[in-house]
């Protein structure tokens, strides 16, 4: 009886936690002439992480965003911020962005 106990004792200790998604959030400042500035406004608290995700944004051409809105905003006054939350999942370290 005492052995049970103890296997499902030891059994319960051993289960891992599923890890949990990390969140952050970018700032990005868009100047009329298409280039940009990128700072993280929230830590995912892996700063390997982080770097990924400036890394990613740095890469981006915000060409096609920027006509777009400068089509729907006529008279738009730049620079424009704008923030974009990140969630990620460490299992696969795979990175979404939330719509």
């Amino acid at each position: 009886m005492n052995i049970h106990a103890n296997e499902e004792t030891l059994s319960a200790q051993t289960i891992k936690p599923e890890p949990k998604d990390l969140t952050a959030e970018a700032r990005i400042k868009l100047y009329k002439n298409g280039s940009f500035e990128v700072i993280l406004t929230k830590s995912s608290g892996d700063p390997e992480q982080d770097e990924k995700i400036l890394k990613m944004i740095r890469a981006a051409n915000f060409k096609k965003f920027q006509e777009k809105l400068n089509l729907r905003y006529k008279n738009l006054d730049y620079p424009v911020y704008f923030s974009q939350p990140f969630i990620i999942t460490p299992a696969t370290d795979e990175v979404k962005t939330e719509e």
